[in-house]
């Protein structure tokens, strides 16, 4: 949706040998027309959103009539690829730039390396414009939700006109989105990378002292740093709903292993919501609250738990209402005491049993190994936007278990927790253009001891 290629000098032909005799657009070599003597990536092909929406088909992301392999170098970066066919690249000359873009999808061998690269679901609003009774229909089904991990996640490019293919504002000197779309998603937080390098409209929580710095940062160039113990800071949100779910997501790690931080929403008219993040590597914690039947306001927060001794970190949170809440899997929390409608993955049984539980009296446990328990859940949208979120742990510290999902139209997507104490596992992910369901699972693959799981929740997102 938005390519800048510069053109090769003047009076140059992109066939090697030849004279220009007809306009570049007419010229069909196959080879990328490099100015001559360049040493560098000449063409640029960066912030574009690209959707192949099923799987069979053989799109390919860059194609050139001269085959697999071409000739010369190009960059392409910042380029959100969701790709569920079966379409790949063409390969180029070394000194090709691939750097800050998201596959997501299928990952055909010749997909390029990037070091910079995302591998999770855009969240487009409405790929494919599938939804017909969608507001963002045209173009705009390629804006994405404020949650979206295509935010502040590019890399600068030096001349890049200045705005979006929306008529959203690109910095020339703050890391923009992947794709087309640059801007926040509605998120209802204001400052919600801390990118202004200050902490307003956040406030301090009581206890030590917070700051915003420019190290330990997810994206961008900020993020939040709270002292050891006791210290965060509050954002608090008015003109809100009153009945209404809304969906916090936020990233956060603490310095030392086994300390925790909370990323949570209070004052809304309910019971306080937070999930711990206990994780040295940025973790993402996706938190459900609904407002009170006359409740129009929320804070939300970022929390480093009484008893550490190393920083906490928090960036790139996020709020957005959502048209429903209604949690698609039947036996969430295995409360009625017996698996059904869960059914045993292949491998060693899985039990329901009346300990380890998260909450309520029940929790899944698995076998030591090849062992676990799957849902089909029926009754989605095809091209929906979901999140699927559960918590697991492992009896034995260092064996992992798996909350994941698949059969979705897309490519499976798990995540492993190895901790003892529960661990929330969010994953989003979009159904394909035909599939209306999903397998969402527990599993343990191997080890000498069980794992557990509980608490699933498949919601979709408006």
């Amino acid at each position: 949706m938005h390519v800048r290629v510069n053109e090769p000098a003047p009076r140059r032909s992109p066939c090697p040998g030849e004279e220009l005799r007809a306009p570049l657009k007419q010229r069909h070599c196959g080879n990328i027309p490099n100015r001559s003597g360049s040493s560098v990536a000449v063409p640029q092909i960066y912030n574009n959103s690209i959707y192949v929406n099923k799987s069979g088909l053989n799109t390919p992301i860059l194609y050139s009539r001269r085959g697999g392999s071409v000739t010369g170098t190009l960059s392409f970066r910042n380029n959100a690829v969701f790709n569920y066919g079966t379409g790949g690249y063409f390969t180029t000359s070394a000194g090709s730039v691939y750097s800050n873009n998201l596959f997501y999808g299928n990952h055909p061998s010749s997909e390029p390396a990037d070091t910079a690269k995302v591998v999770a679901d855009p969240q487009f609003r409405n790929p494919g414009n599938a939804n017909t009774s969608s507001s963002y229909t045209g173009a705009d089904a390629y804006q994405v939700h404020p949650s979206s991990p295509v935010i502040r996640a590019g890399t600068v490019i030096s001349g890049n006109g200045g705005k979006d293919a929306f008529g959203n504002t690109v910095s020339a000197t703050a890391a923009p989105n992947i794709g087309a779309y640059n801007g926040t998603g509605g998120n209802l937080l204001s400052n919600a990378g801390f990118e202004t390098g200050a902490l307003s409209p956040w406030t301090q929580a009581s206890g030590s002292t917070s700051s915003v710095t420019g190290t330990a940062a997810r994206t961008g160039s900020n993020a939040l740093t709270t002292a050891a113990s006791g210290s965060g800071a509050n954002q608090a949100l008015t003109g809100l709903t009153p009945n209404t779910t809304y969906l916090l997501t936020g990233w956060a790690k603490v310095a030392n292993a086994g300390e925790t931080l909370a990323i949570g929403a209070k004052n809304f008219g309910g019971t306080e919501a937070f999930t711990n993040v206990a994780m040295t590597s940025y973790t993402q914690a996706a938190v459900l609250f609904t407002t009170g039947s006359s409740s129009t306001t929320a804070t939300v927060y970022c929390w480093k738990n009484a008893g550490g001794t190393g920083a906490g970190y928090c960036d790139d949170l996020a709020v957005e209402a959502l048209s429903s809440a209604t949690n698609t899997v039947t036996n969430p929390g295995f409360e009625t005491g017996t698996l059904t409608p869960w059914a045993q993955s292949t491998g060693t049984a899985s039990s329901v049993v009346a300990s380890d539980a998260r909450s309520g009296t029940y929790a899944l446990r698995t076998g030591v190994s090849a062992s676990g328990a799957i849902q089909t859940v029926s009754s989605l949208s095809s091209s929906g936007t979901y999140l699927l979120a559960g918590w697991a742990k492992s009896a034995t510290a260092g064996e992992e278990v798996a909350v994941g999902v698949k059969s979705f139209g897309g490519t499976e997507t798990y995540l492993k927790t190895s901790t003892t104490s529960y661990a929330q596992q969010p994953i989003f992910f979009t159904t394909g253009a035909s599939t209306t369901s999903a397998g969402v699972y527990c599993y343990k693959n191997t080890g000498s001891s069980a794992g557990y799981c509980d608490d699933y929740t498949l919601i979709k997102l408006p």
